[in-house]
Formats: structure tokens, C-alpha cells, sequence
């Protein structure tokens, strides 16, 4: 019996070749950028812009909780973005109070606007 996967390897080089695509937009995006787990609020991945605007490194980021980091001016805005994100899908022009971690230990304020997609 031969079976041909002829189609199927083909479909999974696109499937590879449009993560890397994926992989390689998000890396090289302007915009800070993060993936967490909406089940569990772990981070999955940052960008670069996304460490230099919050302070913190991939190393410290990946694996741990996104509220761990005390990046959340007002920690009540991190559940009620999760909670906008859970009923509807994301959240647009969602504006926060948020610290920025400074290298010498201490931290900044400031302000964003974040925009959440599941």
C-alpha cells in the first residue's frame, strides 16, 4: 500500500512558514507586545519594545504571572480588563496607571493604553 502526503507536507511547510512569518511580525513589531494564557495569566512571550517599556527582561517575564510583575498601576485594572477580554473577545483603548521597572531596583509611573485580543 502507498499512500501520497504530498499535500500534506506541503500544508505543513505553509503552516511552519506562517509561523515564522507570525513569530518574526511580532518581534519586530514598534509596539510592545505580550502573550499570556487568559486561563492562568502567565506570560508566553514578549517582544523587545515590550521589555524596554516595562523594565523587565524576557528571562523575568516569561513563566510568570503578568500581575506578578507589578507592572499594574492599579491591580483592579488587570481584572477588569480580564473580565472585559472574557466576555467579549478584547478590549480597545483600555487606559491604565503602569510602573516601569528601573534598573537601579526602584520603579516609574506612568500611563498606557492597551488593546487585548483572545
Amino acid at each position: 500500500m502507498v499512500t501520497d502526503i504530498t499535500a500534506l507536507r506541503a500544508a505543513e511547510m505553509q503552516g511552519r512558514s506562517a509561523q515564522v512569518l507570525l513569530e518574526a511580525a511580532f518581534h519586530s513589531s514598534h509596539d510592545a507586545m505580550e502573550l499570556h494564557r487568559v486561563s492562568d495569566g502567565v506570560i508566553v512571550e514578549v517582544n523587545a519594545v515590550w521589555s524596554a517599556v516595562t523594565g523587565h527582561s524576557r528571562a523575568d517575564a516569561v513563566g510568570h504571572r503578568l500581575d506578578s510583575l507589578g507592572i499594574w498601576g492599579d491591580p483592579a485594572d488587570s481584572a477588569r480588563m480580564d473580565l472585559l477580554v472574557r466576555e467579549q473577545g478584547f478590549a480597545r483603548d483600555f487606559e491604565i496607571t503602569c510602573n516601569r521597572q528601573l534598573a537601579g531596583g526602584g520603579t516609574e509611573g506612568g500611563a498606557a493604553v492597551l488593546r487585548a485580543d483572545t
